[in-house]
């Protein structure tokens, strides 16, 4: 059998676990991800998501855990990883409102139809995104206004005859 270094020598209980490779099948691919929480893996994530990645770019990175494992850590609130990525996704929503204005102020000036267009596209984008994660700061404000009065009338004893 392969090993990935020169281990046959040592007994099983001295090598390290990096050091054996698994075995598998001819023409697969190791598979796996970190999916074990640490805090620092919970800290980065988070300070990833407040400057404005998405979970799917996050764990695309290969020292990542995936999206499940992410998601059940959410759920569950491990060592208040729910609790943290609430807090992430808000400022995250803060990013994408300070973005609105970069962009806008990138196109000031810009006479290319095709540019304007884009930045309008991102900007809306943006817009609608932060309405959706915090509604009461960038949703629409619904007003009820009333110009007049209301008249209830209490009728006692229905049902008697």
């Amino acid at each position: 059998m392969s090993t990935l270094l020169d281990v046959s020598d040592r007994k099983l209980s001295e090598t390290q676990p990096h050091e054996i490779e698994a075995p598998r099948a001819p023409g697969r691919a190791i598979m796996g991800r970190p999916s074990r929480y640490s805090d620092e893996t919970a800290a980065e994530i988070c300070e990833r998501i407040a400057d404005g990645q998405s979970v799917k770019a996050i764990c695309s990175d290969m020292h990542m855990p995936c999206r499940q494992a992410v998601h059940e850590w959410i759920a569950s609130n491990r060592n208040g990883f729910g609790d943290m990525f609430a807090r992430a996704c808000e400022a995250r929503a803060e990013h994408w409102a300070d973005e609105i204005v970069a962009i806008a102020d990138g196109v000031a000036g810009c006479t290319d139809n095709a540019a304007v267009n884009a930045a309008r596209l991102q900007i809306d984008t943006r817009k609608w995104i932060a309405s959706k994660l915090l509604p009461r700061r960038y949703g629409d404000r619904i007003g009820v206004d009333s110009i007049g009065s209301l008249t209830v009338k209490i009728i006692h004893g229905l049902g008697d005859e």
